[in-house]
């Protein structure tokens, strides 16, 4: 019988090789029906099922295989060795199940599963990384913000980190500015703009806040710097006309104060701590600034790319701006609808009336009369 098993898991690796997941599953179920001691096969089948996406059966096959690897005789490295490849694997299969999930809209179930992921492995940027997007998606931007930052500490190079944070803290800024709270505005978009100095709406967010705040050079700044970092924009280089009343784009560009700006977008550079190739006015469009961030090395998969994150903020304010919207538009809850009367009510007897009270004048030869 071991024989038998040991032939069968050496079919099932290689058609798993060729992609033949489904016949590498009957394969290595056979190996272990025959040899259900065998820490490895079930380390194996459990791989397969993540592949086929069955993550649940994935998860018992590794529970199973980490249970028996301390019981098979084998030496203690060995035992031990075991051991820790289906500990890893169950973490990848925690991971890609909370992915999937995330996929699925099921963002709390997300999270739960990174939470046992978390429990076995707190050195893995991706897991904060996904953790965080469950939560940004659930609304908790406090939870989102601290996995993000627990993230950004593993890895302060790994710009897809950085931009999570600075679209957080901007939507958190945004928020903030709509309740009048401009300061917690502006300092919200500040350190939005130090994690991410290269995103232009953050200095356009800023530069409106700031004029609230009657910080009118510290805003015309901001608007001048998000015009360099992209002076395509639809949205940008129309909006700096109105920190420049009576002026040309042209005029602004060749200001004193757009050469100020320039000094504090290279001084918001070289805070980083190493180098970017985009250089001020050298570059101006999407591809060519996202060329010039540093590429991002991942070990485990991630439940959004830079792109979808953009994206789903971007998604997120327009639901927002739809439903106030339309909350603005509704009325008073009235209908002119003919109404259902009701039961009749019982009606109350009337008091009976009462006989004028007469007082007694003990033969005075007098009466009143209540």
């Amino acid at each position: 019988m071991m024989a038998k098993a040991e032939e069968a898991k050496d079919k099932a690796v290689n058609l798993a090789v060729q992609g033949q997941l489904q016949d590498a599953l009957k394969k290595i179920s056979f190996a272990i029906e025959n040899n259900p001691l065998s820490a490895e096969y079930h380390i194996f089948r459990g791989t397969v099922y993540r592949k086929l996406s069955d993550f649940s059966s994935a998860v018992d096959d590794f529970v199973r295989a980490m249970q028996l690897s301390n019981a098979e005789g084998r030496s203690g490295s060995e035992g031990m060795n075991l051991h820790t490849e289906a500990e890893n694997q169950l973490l990848l299969t925690y991971n890609d199940f909370a992915v999937h999930c995330y996929m699925k809209g099921f963002y709390q179930e997300g999270a739960l599963l990174l939470n046992k992921a978390l429990k076995g492995d707190r050195t893995k940027k991706e897991l904060y990384m996904n953790r965080g997007d469950c939560f940004f998606q659930l609304g908790e931007l406090a939870f989102a913000l601290a996995d993000y930052q627990q993230a950004f500490d593993l890895d302060e190079e790994d710009w897809g980190i950085r931009t999570r944070i600075a679209k957080l803290l901007d939507e958190i800024g945004l928020q903030a500015q709509s309740q009048k709270q401009f300061r917690q505005a502006e300092r919200h978009f500040s350190e939005a703009i130090m994690k991410h100095p290269l995103l232009p709406q953050l200095y356009l967010h800023r530069a409106k806040v700031r004029r609230s705040v009657q910080n009118t050079t510290g805003a015309q700044e901001d608007a001048v710097i998000s015009v360099l970092l992209n002076p395509k924009s639809e949205e940008t280089a129309p909006t700096i006309m109105s920190f420049f009343p009576g002026k040309t784009l042209q005029e602004i560009l060749s200001s004193k104060l757009a050469r100020s700006a320039r000094g504090v977008l290279g001084r918001n550079l070289e805070t980083l701590s190493y180098p970017v190739t985009w250089k001020v006015g050298t570059q101006s469009t999407r591809e060519e600034m996202d060329g010039a961030i540093p590429g991002t090395r991942r070990d485990l998969a991630v439940c959004m790319t830079d792109q979808q994150v953009a994206e789903m903020v971007v998604r997120r304010r327009k639901l927002k701006s739809d439903i106030q919207a339309a909350l603005n538009r509704q009325g008073y809850l009235r209908s002119s609808a003919p109404r259902i009367a009701g039961p009749p009510q019982p009606q109350e007897e009337a008091p009976a009336a009462q006989a004028p009270y007469h007082w007694k004048t003990f033969g005075l030869g007098l009466m009143s009369t209540r």
